[in-house]
């Protein structure tokens, strides 16, 4: 799946692109916890948080993931999307919660309210 469909499925606006020719994902990890972020991710993944956008892009760094999805009030600013444009990651924002998302995915959040690991695209 292209960035475009992805970002069509997620209901997000791509704000990057990432490198031309790089590894589209083929997998969403969504999630606020760094913890499960990190287990999870890898090459293939759209990492999708609500976590602060600079770490979420610092993990994305760390795990060679090509691109994420930050989750909020109002998208990142100009500073992150130059950041992530520099380093080749693809950027893309979306309105709400993970625990939103996953419920319109039909991956609920647990009892605890805390969001999940979602899984292909």
């Amino acid at each position: 799946m292209d960035l475009h469909q992805l970002a069509a499925t997620l209901k997000a606006q791509i704000l990057t692109k990432g490198r031309p020719g790089a590894r589209q994902p083929d997998r969403v990890v969504a999630s606020d916890r760094v913890s499960e972020l990190l287990q999870l991710a890898g090459g293939d993944t759209l990492l999708l948080s609500a976590i602060p956008a600079a770490q979420l892009l610092r993990i994305a760094e760390l795990m060679d993931a090509p691109a994420i999805c930050v989750i909020g009030d109002s998208p990142a600013g100009e500073r992150l999307i130059a950041t992530a444009r520099g380093r080749g990651i693809a950027l893309l924002f979306r309105n709400g919660s993970v625990a939103e998302h996953l419920e319109q995915t039909g991956d609920p959040a647990p009892p605890d309210g805390k969001a999940r690991n979602g899984g292909s695209v």
